[in-house]
Parts: C-alpha cells; structure tokens; sequence
C-alpha cells in the first residue's frame, strides 16, 4: 500500500480529473505488485506461506512446481527453473499449471521442456479419453463429471506424464486439484512409493466425481417414476428426455475414460509407475461396474416412460367405457324420441295420460339397461 500511495503522485492530469481511470491504474498497479511479491517469494521457497487453505497449495497462483524426495519424505514448493535440477538428483515434481494465463503457461511448459506437439494438443480443443504416446512423455486427458439442477458438467485436466514428473493443465479453478492439494500430504507421508500416488489420486477423484454425478441421476430417475402416478401433466417426457441425455453422455465419458485407463494400467512404461499400475487395473473395473449401473439406469427411463404412456392409454380406455355406456343408456331413449318425434298421427296420442306411459317405458328402458351393464359386469 506504501508503494501504491507514492505511485499515485506520478499520475498524470487526466487520471485526477477522471476517478475511474485513477481506480484503474491503482489495481494494476497492486496487480503488479502482488504478481512480482509472489514471484519472489516462490524463487526464494517461501511460497508456501502465500497458500490458500493450507501449506500445500497455491491455489491462486498460475504455476505451481512441488519437489517430492520419497526417501526422506520431504516436500517443498519450487521454482519452474529449478524443476530439472530436481529431476536430476533423482528426486518427483508434480507441475500444475493453469491454461487461463496463455503466455506464461506455454513459457512454463517451454521451460519444462515439454514436447512441441503436446503443447500444441494441450491449447487445441479439449478432448476426453485422450492417450498419446510420445518418445519423451504420455498425454493423457481426464473429465471430473458435476451433476446439479439436471444439468451434467465435465470439467477436462490434462495431464502430461514424463519420467518421475507429472504435469496437470486445466482452464480455471479446478475443484479436482484444489481437492489433490488438500489430500495428497496424507497419502505421501504415510502411503506414497512413487510419484504414480498422484496418477492414482487423479482418477480416483474422477471416479469418484463420477459416482456422485450417477447418484444424482438415481434420485432423479426415483423421482420420475414416483410421479408417473401422481402428475397428470406432460412434463415427465421433458424430464426423461433431460435424464436421457445426461445418462448416455455420462456413460460415453465413462466408457471413453474406462479404454484410457485400461492403456495406462496395462502397458508398460517408464512414464507409468509399475507401483500405481495395479491400482489403476481395480480402477477399470469400477468404471466397467460404473457403465453398466447408467445403462441400467438409462433403461429404467425407458421402462418409466413406456409405464406412462401405458398409463395414459389406460386412463384413455377407462374414458371411452364410460362415454360407450352413457351412449348404451341413451340409445333406447334416442330411438323412442325418434318414434314419437315423426309428424303421424298416432294412436298413443290419443290416449289420456299418454306422457305419463310415456315417461314410464323411458324409465323402464333405463333400467332394464343399468341392470343389464351391472348384470354384465360392464359398469
């Protein structure tokens, strides 16, 4: 604030004369300010003290290098710069870097020595299920599924696999990173054998981000069905064709992200961990199990639909009884009218009292209907 206080005497005129303008340059001022404070701090391997939520993260920052030393179980935040002498003591860097910063992404990824045609594929349109296999890396690419208000977002990672190194790309603040950086202290102070604990934290996140999308879906599809009996308004056609369409395009990623999987866990490479590969093996399964609950779902949307439309056929059927046994009652009475209604001289009309014999044989002739329909079981 001190340094921003002194700048302002060196605005020119116009920005005095216009508030706005001033409030302008102020913040880019501060911005620069705080880009270049952290940049020192991350050189100077501070950069921990400036996380967001913990020791472990830099959840505001574009790039973010951590060295992990699985011999003495020592991690710390390091500089880009720094991360191939890193990798030459022997030791595993894990590299986030966020897309949304274009230039000093692709500086990061320069600096890194990262593969010309991988970069290039990582700023080209995302893709799921991506598996690319270089002389120097492998490039991978996952989809952490969100399922809210019937609506089915994917969030897509990159992520680029190089020996004892692992670099995640992603456009934004990715709930399944800020989720990596919580948990992973636990599971390399305690579990890790390799840099593969964080190829495995990856997809576990996705699967898991998976399973929660897919019960969702379940309770929605449960609440279809118990309102096929209880809503008398077309909306339900609407509601399983929304349902439909998140269940075949979450199955679709699934099964996509299932083939990517299997490739990683099976074959082997250098890029690979051979202590995450078994792991990763159970994982294909459970997305397997995974595929096959949406297509059990997806096929209780068909059956709820055909319940309805059944439903609708049944109240429809139920309609037309009643208006065939109105018309049944009324046929006698209709054809009497019809009798009595032609312009001869007939001898009933002659008869005194004539209407009350008339009003009779109607009443009779209702009757004697109604007993026949109930005799008949048809009312």
């Amino acid at each position: 604030y001190r340094s921003a206080a002194t700048t302002r005497h060196a605005i020119d005129v116009d920005s005095l004369l216009f508030p706005s303008r001033r409030r302008t340059m102020r913040r880019q001022i501060m911005r620069r300010m705080l880009r270049k404070s952290l940049a020192e701090a991350q050189k100077s391997g501070l950069a921990k003290f400036f996380v967001n939520g913990g020791p472990h993260g830099l959840n505001h920052l574009t790039l973010t290098a951590i060295e992990f030393d699985f011999t003495t179980r020592m991690d710390r935040v390091v500089a880009i710069g720094d991360v191939a002498d890193s990798l030459a003591r022997g030791l595993s860097v894990w590299v986030d870097i966020n897309l949304d910063e274009a230039i000093e992404a692709t500086q990061a990824l320069e600096t890194l020595r990262v593969n010309p045609r991988v970069v290039s594929a990582i700023f080209d349109v995302p893709s799921v299920g991506r598996y690319d296999v270089y002389e120097d890396s492998l490039h991978i690419s996952v989809s952490a599924a969100t399922y809210a208000g019937r609506e089915l977002d994917f969030a897509i990672i990159d992520l680029v696999l190089a020996e004892r190194m692992i670099i995640t790309l992603h456009r934004g603040q990715a709930k399944l990173i800020s989720t990596m950086r919580e948990n992973y202290p636990t599971f390399f102070h305690k579990f890790a054998l390799s840099i593969g604990f964080l190829l495995f934290e990856v997809w576990d996140l996705v699967l898991d981000s998976l399973r929660r999308s897919l019960t969702r879906i379940e309770a929605d599809v449960e609440h279809t069905q118990r309102s096929i009996f209880t809503s008398d308004s077309d909306d339900i056609f609407q509601n399983v064709s929304q349902l439909s369409g998140s269940v075949l395009e979450l199955r679709k990623t699934t099964l996509v992200m299932r083939d990517s999987l299997d490739q990683l866990a099976r074959h082997t490479s250098s890029f690979v961990p051979s202590t995450a590969q078994p792991h990763l093996v159970n994982m294909v399964g459970s997305l397997e199990r995974l595929a096959g609950d949406l297509t059990v779902e997806r096929e209780t949307l068909a059956e709820s639909l055909t319940l309805y439309l059944g439903i609708v056929s049944h109240r429809t059927n139920q309609l037309v009884h009643r208006l065939t046994l109105v018309s049944l009652v009324f046929l006698p009475l209709t054809f009497l009218c019809g009798v009595y209604g032609m312009n001869f001289n007939l001898p009933e009309y002659s008869w005194q009292n004539g209407h009350v014999y008339f009003w009779g044989l109607v009443l009779s002739c209702v009757a004697i209907m109604v007993s026949w329909m109930r005799f008949k079981k048809m009312w």
